[in-house]
């Protein structure tokens, strides 16, 4: 295993930072350890063309998940947003 002593590390884990994406969950929708993940961020280890596949695919479906979600979210909160002093239960 290579070990790379620039101080650099890999765009991956700038964006992931940037996007709020954590080791775990990348790991998660990647199918791959997120110890393995964080080596691959830190220049520690050498990363496959078809890793490097699964890990850009699991990255913009977390993105597009979140998408989804938000516009969700947005519309639930219009459909309240005049009854947002009302008593409700917690869910």
């Amino acid at each position: 295993m290579e070990v790379y002593s620039d101080g650099y590390v890999c765009r991956l884990r700038v964006l992931r930072q940037k996007y709020g994406i954590s080791l775990q969950e990348l790991g998660r929708y990647a199918g791959i350890n997120f110890r393995h993940l964080s080596e691959i961020e830190l220049r520690k280890r050498k990363c496959s063309d078809h890793t490097y596949q699964i890990i850009a695919d699991a990255f913009e479906s977390i993105l597009r998940d979140r998408a989804d979600k938000t516009v969700e979210y947005l519309n639930d909160f219009i459909n309240q947003r005049s009854r947002l002093l009302e008593p409700d239960k917690e869910e």
